[in-house]
């Protein structure tokens, strides 16, 4: 969403306190894992165990100037996240847990900017929530990984727990992704929000894969919902299609998906049809990429376009856009029923990084540019520094955002990140 609003879904961070909601389903993913654990019991003590433990270390400073809703800030967010792996033969344990804490001048400029928050509303596990938060300055933690998996041989595995997954197929915009999807706006996310789930995988050949998943929510506003979903997908002609189909958050949907070569060119597109309450909704995007090589160096470009028909048709709309339930679980990357993005990084040596990324609102007309350099100062070190500057008209004569980048303050960044 653009920085405008972002403050709206500052109230998600914190339904519980602590740890503390229904204890009982922290208590079904042990048991999963135990069970998992019992089918490998033959293998497992007789099999090499392997463990491995790492952490990542992010600080980022940020200063904007005044906009129509806002005064000038700063703030400074930093995160430490601890990811650990104990795997054997047949079982694979994955965990990990990370602190974010922010500082921020005035109440109003926490932005959620990389927040542990994005994408988890409605998880069902009670594995996250505040620690503690003042007028300026709020601490969460989250588990956001704590998953079993089962390796069946190379024919089958199974996944129970808090996990990564993603359908995505193009790589800005994608609307036919209906777990989590990055939040193309948002440069301080390295890591994909984990999810609540029971995963099946099986491998039918080498080049085709069946998955299915099973996902409970609890939405503070929806109440519980489920998420059933099977895809198969498999490479016909050097093309990867795909295609999947079931209930997405208690609604029926269906969607396709294609990625091949074209002239040189990869050509992504992912398509999505979804019915609730006898209305049908699209969604869909389209994009290339290709990498060019300029004198030695390469320079890497995607240009994506998406209709979202969850999205909003012009300012008019954006309020029961934000209002909708699929914009209060994060399924909408930006407000836009059109948008537009191209995406340009260059590396002009091989410690320089340099990227800009340029976001359109083509149903509103307004424009947010975030242009970005990065450093590596060290095998683990990586310094970055970027800009989001938004244009466009910026309020109605009511007073309210006229377009969704318009509004948006001038934003700088400076950030320093680290694995351990």
């Amino acid at each position: 969403m653009s920085l405008v609003f972002r403050r709206i879904r500052n109230n998600d961070v914190g339904r519980t306190d602590a740890l503390s909601r229904a204890p009982t389903r922290l208590v079904l993913i042990l048991v999963g894992s135990v069970l998992l654990t019992q089918m490998g019991l033959p293998t497992f003590a007789n099999s090499q165990t392997e463990t491995s433990l790492s952490g990542y270390l992010l600080n980022v400073g940020v200063a904007n100037n005044d906009g129509p809703f806002n005064r000038g800030s700063v703030s400074d967010l930093q995160r430490i996240r601890l990811m650990g792996e104990l795997a054997t033969e047949d079982i694979r344990f994955d965990v990990a847990y990370e602190h974010l804490f922010s500082y921020f001048n005035r109440p109003e400029a926490n932005t959620g900017l990389g927040g542990t928050n994005r994408g988890g509303t409605g998880l069902w596990l009670g594995l996250q929530g505040r620690v503690t938060s003042g007028d300026h300055f709020s601490w969460t933690h989250k588990i956001d990984r704590l998953s079993a998996t089962f390796l069946g041989s190379r024919s089958f595995e199974i996944s129970v727990g808090r996990q990564s997954i993603s359908w995505a197929t193009t790589l800005i915009f994608t609307p036919a992704d209906p777990f989590v999807p990055f939040d193309p706006q948002d440069p301080f996310r390295e890591f994909r929000a984990g999810v609540d789930a029971i995963r099946l995988k099986v491998f039918p050949g080498s080049l085709s894969e069946l998955d299915i998943v099973l996902r409970l929510t609890d939405d503070l506003f929806s109440g519980t919902s489920t998420t059933a979903l099977g895809r198969f997908k498999s490479v016909v002609g050097g093309w990867e299609v795909g295609g999947w189909a079931g209930i997405l958050f208690d609604d029926a949907v269906a969607a396709l998906s294609l990625t091949g070569d074209f002239v040189g060119t990869s050509l992504r597109s992912e398509f999505q049809v979804r019915d609730i309450a006898g209305q049908t909704f699209g969604r869909w995007s389209i994009g290339f990429d290709r990498n060019f090589l300029i004198g030695d160096n390469d320079l890497f470009a995607i240009l994506e376009y998406q209709y979202d028909g969850f999205g909003a048709s012009g300012s008019d709309q954006f309020v029961p856009t934000i209002a909708t339930p699929m914009f209060r679980r994060g399924e909408l990357q930006v407000l836009a029923e059109h948008a537009g993005a191209l995406q340009v990084s260059y590396q002009p040596h091989p410690l320089l990084s340099l990227g800009m990324l340029t976001m359109a609102s083509l149903s509103d007309g307004s424009v947010l540019f975030v242009p970005s350099i990065g450093y590596s100062a060290g095998s683990e070190l990586s310094l970055s520094a970027g800009a989001f500057m938004g244009v466009g008209s910026e309020t109605t004569p009511l007073g309210l955002p006229d377009s969704e980048f318009g509004a948006a303050p001038t934003t700088l960044y400076v950030s320093a990140s680290t694995f351990f």
